[in-house]
Parts: structure tokens; sequence; C-alpha cells
């Protein structure tokens, strides 16, 4: 079974390192703070409800109107998360005292989110699109047969 999705794990372990790398480095300041990968592991875990429990289970059912629901539940989650915890956690006296505002939290959060649940509704289709194609060169091979 491990062998079926291995190279999703290492697509994904691959996007997961190059992105981290390119949100995490400043040009200032050449090095990644803990903070950096606190909040990183924080959107991931959103990806990884929405790519593997919701998506599958919901979306790819056609089952919509739950998706967006408990999409919103996770990043809501992530977002309180941020505010609540990690900034109380590493920025007490500036951004841990107030409340910036969702949208704000949303600008944050959510393209790391988006970026991931992107590319992995993609490399699905793409997935699929090779099982159809391949279907079908089976249904012309066994028509010519």
């Amino acid at each position: 079974m491990l062998k079926k999705y291995r190279t999703e794990i290492i697509y994904q372990l691959l996007l997961v390192v190059v992105v981290f790398t390119a949100i995490a480095f400043d040009k200032e300041h050449p090095h990644i703070h803990e903070f950096d990968f606190f909040y990183f592991l924080n959107s991931l875990f959103a990806v990884f409800l929405i790519n593997y429990w919701l998506l599958p289970r919901f979306f790819y059912k056609k089952k919509y109107t739950r998706f967006i629901l408990y999409a919103f539940m996770v990043i809501a989650f992530v977002m309180v998360m941020e505010e609540m915890v990690l900034e109380k956690i590493y920025f007490p006296h500036t951004k841990g005292k107030s409340f910036p505002g969702v949208l704000d939290t949303l600008i944050e959060t959510l393209p790391v989110i988006v970026l991931f649940v992107g590319l992995k509704f993609a490399w699905d289709a793409q997935i699929k699109q090779s099982q159809v194609d391949k279907l079908n060169r089976k249904m012309v091979e066994d028509q010519l047969k």
C-alpha cells in the first residue's frame, strides 16, 4: 500500500520543504525562526485534514455543503490557534496583545492552505485522468480484438 503512495509522499514532502523555505527565509535575516516552523505546522494541520480527510469523504463524493462547512471549521480552528496560542507564545508584547481581525488573519493563513489544497486537487485530478486514459486504451484494445 505504501508503494502506491510513495510518489505522492515524496512530492508532498518536497513541496513542504520548498514552500517552507520560501516562506521562512528572509533576505535580511537568513535563518529560520522557531515561530516560522510552528506557524507553518499549524497551516499544514489544516492542509492535511482538508486534503486527506475532507476531499475524499465529502468533495469527491459530491457532498459540497459539508465539505465547505468542515473546511471553514478547520480554517477557523487554525486561525484561532494562530491568534490565541502561537501569537501569545511568540509575540506576547506585540501581535499577541490584540486581535487584528479575521481578514488579516485569513490573509496570513489562507495562501499556504490554498496552495497545498490546490496542488493536491490537481494531483488527484491527474491520477483520475490517467485512470480514465488507461480504461479508454483498454476499451479500444478490447474493441479491436
